[in-house]
């Protein structure tokens, strides 16, 4: 879980809290509609400031797909009132925030909700809330949990897209793979494209899969297990219950034994127009998008100060004490069987980015498609010096039997470079807070069997990043790579990245007349005096509130960080 003690399945704890629309009741507020929560550690910071603008922006198009939207921070109200002024000259059209910010100056909220540990509540320090997204169901529980580091913005688009995937199967009882709409666009069954398909689940029978989906296709495995069935969207005859009816369709081995739920849909005129909207939605791997790629490093002096600023930062997380694991903290070692012989954590990933995988079951569609985007692009993390380890609950010898099938279905021309891990017992998930319990019958409880999590830690093994995504909604690998480039762009030089990096800003301009897409803003821990000197293409942006903690600077310098408008190799030097 990482940012939260919560899990995925949990009910959203209640609270009464003061915000800037007035006093609400969680609870009530959500009024039983899909509910995203956006919390931030601090009002008047530059990154938080660009993401609550970035959610006002999506927030329209998040109220069309059913969602209420409110943030959370650590301050007063009264602060809080005067921040929205800065966070609406930052969106597009300088309107008036729409949704309320629950005003958490004494970090309860913070606490009920898992974000902090409560035992260093008592202790003389200041622990810091993870920015952290709970996307909430409409009967109360938490679905989706996206944990980034307090340097790092979240993308818009990502956050959009988790949202249109989650009401697609919710109301479809489908489940959208890997970096979903960007799928299968060269998967060609009976002269038909394949691109943009979503995922039949694989308990439904044969007759239901006729009846339900009946242009779908299921793509033969080495395994010989039918489960990598792909439909196009159009091709859906009818939606299958609430919003637990796709998650449902993934516990194939007591399905006999839960309600059928039924529920009505859109039209499927609209539903097309919708989802043809999704498939051009922009993406972080788009060649005509700037993204910035890591080249061979120079060792200069005014680089070495502007890494000096980080690791103070890194000097402000405090461990949890409550037998959770949170941002900052060490991720745990362990032993165990792999695809690649006996593996130990540690010992692998010393002195390397790491990348964990946690997939609880094999032979599944979606965790098939994330762990063959993954092996596509381990290059590119290789190139990072970034380590992809995967663990499971089966068998070494079942999960070499699903490397084939990932293989195969991607046409990898070798094996998956990275281990998949053995972990029959569960003692792994459980050390990294993510234990896996077994099915129920309850659509309660079910959330709780078959989410799948992703940790990044840095070379000091300490926890950056934490999503945990339901079984139903794959990962875009392409929001990781983004992640990966801006986590070690800030640890490399000293500077924090704004919300839906590095696409941002593309309307400042310096005053030679150059663009500021891309820019980075200097971490608070650099000294005022050294910026000008460290960052010798910047903009400071007025804000209303008159408070000057908005420096836009460019990282431009000839052989550090040169900007790439292809994407062929997506982040290879």
């Amino acid at each position: 879980r990482g940012a939260t003690s919560l899990r995925v399945g949990d009910v959203v704890p209640d609270f009464t809290a003061n915000s800037t629309m007035g006093k609400l009741n969680c609870h009530e507020w959500i009024q039983s509609k899909w509910t995203v929560f956006f919390s931030h550690p601090l009002a008047f910071t530059p990154v938080c400031t660009t993401e609550l603008a970035m959610l006002a922006s999506v927030h329209p198009t998040l109220r069309k797909l059913g969602f209420r939207v409110i943030g959370m921070s650590c301050d007063s109200v009264e602060d809080l009132m005067e921040w929205q002024k800065d966070i609406s000259a930052q969106t597009d059209h300088k309107k008036p925030i729409d949704y309320p910010i629950i005003g958490d100056s004494s970090k309860n909220v913070a606490v009920t909700l898992g974000m902090l540990d409560k035992e260093l509540m008592r202790k003389d320090v200041q622990p810091l809330t993870s920015r952290t997204v709970f996307i909430i169901d409409p009967d109360r529980r938490l679905r989706l949990i996206m944990g980034y580091p307090d340097f790092v913005g979240r993308s818009g688009d990502e956050l959009v897209r988790v949202c249109q995937s989650l009401v697609l199967c919710s109301q479809l009882g489908v489940a959208t793979p890997a970096s979903w709409p960007d799928n299968h666009g060269s998967v060609v069954v009976a002269g038909k494209s394949l691109a943009g398909s979503v995922c039949v689940p694989p308990g439904l029978s044969e007759q239901e899969v006729q009846d339900l989906f009946p242009q779908s296709v299921c793509l033969d495995l080495p395994s010989g297990l039918r489960y990598m069935r792909l439909t196009l969207l159009p091709e859906v005859r009818r939606r299958q219950g609430s919003c637990w009816a796709g998650l449902l369709r993934y516990l194939p081995c007591c399905s006999s034994a839960l309600p059928t739920v039924t529920a009505q849909g859109i039209a499927m005129s609209a539903f097309e127009k919708w989802a043809e909207a999704v498939r051009s939605m922009p993406r972080y791997s788009t060649p005509s998008m700037v993204k910035l790629v890591p080249v061979a490093q120079e060792a200069k002096a005014s680089l070495q100060k502007r890494a000096q600023g980080m690791e103070a930062f890194d000097s402000l997380y405090v461990p949890s004490t409550d037998g959770h694991l949170r941002h900052g903290d060490i991720v745990p070692d362990f032993s165990a069987d792999s695809t690649k012989g006996r593996f130990n954590f540690h010992r692998h990933i010393d002195g390397y980015w790491s990348l964990l995988y946690v997939a609880p079951k094999a032979f599944c569609p979606v965790a098939t498609t994330e762990l063959g985007t993954l092996g596509l692009l381990y290059g590119s993390f290789a190139s990072k010096r970034i380590r992809v380890v995967a663990i499971s609950a089966e068998s070494a010898g079942d999960l070499a039997k699903w490397e084939k099938d990932i293989q195969a279905h991607f046409e990898l021309k070798s094996r998956l470079q990275f281990p998949l891990v053995s972990d029959s017992l569960q003692d792994i998930a459980a050390r990294f807070d993510v234990e896996v319990d077994e099915p129920s019958v309850s659509p309660r409880d079910a959330a709780q069997f078959l989410p799948r999590s992703i940790f990044l830690a840095a070379p000091d093994m300490r926890l950056k990043l934490l999503m945990t995504y339901p079984a139903e909604v794959g990962f875009d690998i392409h929001e990781i790579l983004r992640v990966c480039d801006a986590l070690q762009l800030t640890r490399r030089e000293g500077v924090a990245t704004p919300a839906s990096w590095p696409n941002n800003h593309a309307d400042v301009y310096d005053e030679a007349g150059n663009s500021m897409q891309g820019s980075v803003f200097p971490l608070d821990t650099i000294a005022k005096e050294e910026i000008p000197s460290l960052f010798p293409t910047r903009v400071d942006v007025r804000l209303p509130s008159k408070r000057n903690y908005m420096t836009l600077a460019k990282i431009d310098e000839a052989g550090r960080m040169p900007v790439c408008a292809g994407c062929v190799a997506f982040g290879s030097a």
